[in-house]
């Protein structure tokens, strides 16, 4: 393990991470408005035959022809298919980003994600972070140097973004590391320093996220007007700074341990049948005990959750979007805002309503009352609004039902954080970093499972009625 002569506090590590994840995704989100105009502007001069550097009007480059074009281009960066046929545009609300690129380019990440993982266990969880936030920058670097060299390169060249990913696993492993360090530093109920749960870490960390989510696109509108690059350049810069001072002064928080012999982990020596909320188990220093563990009950029962309310709150984010311009002709930039919304409320949910929850719970819960406890019925709670709000999202005819199934839904988001902190409490930190990288890799299936069953869903709408599109809105919604 290597050390190094200054890193932050553990006192200031939580604002720390928040801080420069918060300008990572700031970087992140600068690119999702120019990535979008920049290549349809490429697509659209290569469909029609036009050259020179200057770009193309909007409405010039919503003919069919041309989102056919980038859809192709689309569906070989995913790996998946998000859309099926040829639709014109009034039929589709089409939009690419870099930040989605690097999310869902899912078989690169996912065969890293797990070895990585391992990884981490044994050197660190510094230098896996560091080589994942470097292959999510070259990544990156890669798709705009294609998109600056569009007159010369075949934009089909972006499909090989996915190479870089291989280095270092991307964001996922980035989030997973990141997950991992907090499992390290903040401890179990035995054990705890300045009231602070593992479970509100998780929360705020990935409250900075959204916080970027919310201010990224607002400004990004306003830095592309001058010049469509100024924002992807300052969007490297972000992602570069926010990566270099994350690396260089995070601690590293892998405990060295002597070797110990594996328990044997029974599937019913614990768990809902003794206890209904007791998930402690005993800790294991094996990662094929940890994932054998992780398909013994309880374990069983917090994975979906745990993994796929991402990927699900995402694609459902995307069938709103699409949904309001082809059902209330809805304009580009008012349907983005749903994005804000459900980021404003995700941010308020995460910050203020679990945390004043859990004070509560804290100081009202008898003795004996575990975190466990409280995090199992926190969970429930934002499961049921989850359901709740996808439920009102699938009355497609109103858009107050709609946006309010939006918020809704919002409510639920801690879902994820809570299994995740529930999880780290049932294996045990020494594990943390092998059990992320099973969550990441998961998860990235998970976004490839939902990108592809969307595929097919909207093939059930490539006519040409609105209806079959809002049909198969409506049955993605209930799934």
């Amino acid at each position: 393990m290597w050390t190094r002569p200054f890193t932050i506090s553990r006192s200031y590590l939580l604002p720390f991470l928040a801080t420069c994840l918060f300008v990572i995704q700031l970087g992140l989100s600068l690119s999702d408005l120019p990535s979008i105009k920049l290549m349809q502007n490429i697509v659209c001069k290569h469909v029609h035959k036009i050259h020179g550097t200057a770009m193309l009007p909007e409405e010039d480059c919503r003919d069919g022809p041309v989102q056919h074009k980038l859809n192709i281009i689309v569906m070989g960066i995913q790996v998946s298919a998000t859309i099926s046929g040829t639709m014109p545009f009034n039929m589709i609300l089409f939009c690419v980003t870099i930040e989605t690129i690097l999310k869902t380019n899912s078989f690169a990440a996912a065969t890293v994600a797990f070895p990585l993982g391992v990884l981490a266990d044994r050197i660190g969880r510094i230098p896996v972070l560091g080589a994942s936030i470097f292959s999510m920058l070259l990544s990156q670097a890669y798709a705009m140097f294609i998109c600056w060299k569009s007159d010369s390169i075949p934009l089909e060249a972006i499909w090989g973004l996915g190479v870089p990913l291989l280095l270092g696993g991307g964001r996922s492993v980035a989030e997973a590391m990141v997950f991992a360090i907090i499992a390290d530093v903040v401890p179990d109920d035995k054990r705890v320093i300045d009231r602070v749960i593992r479970s509100t870490w998780f929360q705020w960390v990935v409250a900075s996220v959204f916080a970027a989510q919310l201010v990224g696109p607002v400004l990004s509108g306003e830095l592309v007007q001058p010049s469509i690059w100024m924002p992807l350049f300052l969007s490297l810069g972000l992602i570069l700074g926010g990566g270099l001072i994350l690396v260089a002064f995070t601690p590293e928080t892998l405990k060295r341990r002597q070797p110990q012999q594996e328990p044997s982990i029974e599937p019913y020596a614990y768990g809902l049948e003794s206890d209904i909320f007791n998930f402690e188990s005993p800790k294991t220093t094996s990662a094929m005990s940890t994932l054998k563990s992780m398909f013994t009950r309880p374990l069983l029962w917090l994975l979906p959750s745990a993994v796929m309310a991402i990927p699900l709150a995402t694609i459902q984010t995307d069938i709103v979007i699409r949904l309001m311009p082809i059902q209330f002709n809805w304009r580009l930039d008012r349907s983005i805002l749903i994005i804000s919304l459900r980021s404003l409320v995700t941010l308020l949910t995460l910050c203020i309503l679990l945390p004043i929850i859990s004070c509560i719970w804290t100081k009202l819960a008898l003795a004996g009352s575990s975190a466990h406890h409280r995090n199992s019925i926190l969970a429930r709670a934002s499961s049921l609004l989850l359901l709740a709000g996808s439920l009102c999202m699938m009355m497609v005819t109103d858009k107050a039902f709609i946006i309010a199934g939006l918020a809704v839904s919002a409510l639920g988001s801690g879902l994820p954080m809570l299994c995740r902190a529930m999880l780290v409490g049932v294996t045990g930190e020494e594990q943390a970093g092998v059990l992320f990288g099973m969550l990441a890799v998961w998860e990235i299936l998970g976004f490839l499972a939902c990108e592809m069953g969307m595929g097919a869903l909207f093939g059930i709408g490539s006519g040409d009625n609105p209806d079959d599109v809002a049909s198969a809105i409506e049955a993605a919604s209930c799934w």
